[in-house]
């Protein structure tokens, strides 16, 4: 890790602006480009601390720049909305909003359930302390989100789903969830290998919930045999397999229809929000959306794992839906289908 040391020299009068996507924006002198740096945001009471994180050019019409962590270091954002003064020690907000951009669109009268987040801290590539995870769960409470299943990588060889870590954040971060009115819940996205089975029947991963819904992920080539040929494995031995962002798999970019299979052998389908709102590329975007206009999708998640680069934007996505397919739509895909996972139906 990169130790963070603050930039020599006075850097009064460097402004970032955020446009949506907190840490990204227009910068107008590049004071921090390339540099590490620290330095504390406050904001409305709150104070979040950025370490080992740097500037650096981002396309765009203008000056703009992306903070990013360095080789992991710790990184905390800011929930402001319009400008911020950088200063040696100190980050200033000049809005009165605690969150703002297109991304914190508050949904006010939903009970979204998201069962698809990476909002655990420290046990997979999503939340890397319990700051940034308190930090998204403030953001989800912002967006109307009430139950949020938190689905820890499972991946040989990459992923190996500390459980005991597992269960110690959890038992963490419960306790805040319900601060927030956010039941939290436990389970896993589980890369589909010929282990899958038996690390199911003995509790080696959790499931969706604890219920016999599962989430399983495939390699972005998987052919579809064998995408099928592990669904209905699952299905024969009592499980109810639930594909992780299916919108990713090539398989499914070439000709969405196939899906019609995985759905027809007994699959549901989950396609991630930032897919539809076209945030993950025009071919997820593209698939997606085929997805909902062939009525195959089951479940809209977030597939979260931070608060900058792939950041829950449920509240959007619940908007866009609602408006092109309709509040049943939305209703259904946020909220009924989700609720039925959380009850074991």
């Amino acid at each position: 890790m990169i130790e963070s040391q603050r930039p020599s020299g006075p850097v009064f009068g460097a402004f970032v602006k955020i446009h949506g996507v907190v840490g990204i924006g227009k910068c107008s002198m590049g004071f921090f480009k390339n540099k590490p740096c620290e330095f504390t945001a406050i904001h409305a009471g709150n104070i979040a601390r950025i370490t080992a994180c740097k500037l650096f050019r981002y396309k765009g019409n203008h000056d703009s720049f992306r903070m990013v962590s360095l080789e992991r270091a710790s990184l905390s954002v800011l929930f402001c909305k319009k400008e911020f003064i950088v200063c040696s020690q100190s980050c200033r907000a000049r809005s009165t909003l605690p969150f703002g951009g297109r991304m914190l669109k508050t949904r006010r009268g939903t009970d979204m359930i998201d069962i698809h987040c990476h909002v655990l801290y420290g046990v997979d590539d999503g939340s890397m302390d319990l700051q940034i995870s308190q930090l998204m769960i403030d953001q989800m409470a912002q967006m109307g989100v009430t139950a949020v299943i938190a689905t820890p990588h499972y991946r040989h060889h990459m992923f190996h789903y500390p459980t005991q870590q597992i269960e110690e954040a959890y038992q963490v971060l419960r306790e805040y969830a319900a601060s927030k009115q956010i039941s939290l819940f436990l389970g896993c996205e589980y890369h589909v290998d010929h282990d899958i089975f038996d690390h199911l029947e003995t509790g080696r991963v959790h499931s969706l919930a604890d219920t016999s819904y599962v989430l399983t992920e495939y390699s972005y080539s998987d052919s579809l045999d064998r995408i099928l040929s592990y669904t209905q494995e699952l299905i024969l031995r009592g499980w109810k397999p639930v594909i992780a962002h299916a919108e990713r798999y090539e398989v499914f970019h070439r000709k969405p229809r196939l899906a019609e299979e995985v759905v027809d052998a007994g699959a549901q389908i989950q396609v991630n929000a930032n897919s539809i709102l076209g945030l993950d590329g025009r071919a997820v975007k593209k698939a997606s959306r085929k997805f909902l206009d062939l009525d195959l999708v089951s479940y809209i998640a977030s597939d979260a794992h931070d608060l900058v680069e792939r950041a829950s934007h449920m509240g959007e996505c619940f908007s866009f839906v609602r408006k092109k397919y309709g509040e049943e739509a939305a209703k259904e895909l946020f909220e009924e289908n989700p609720g039925r996972i959380l009850r074991g139906e």
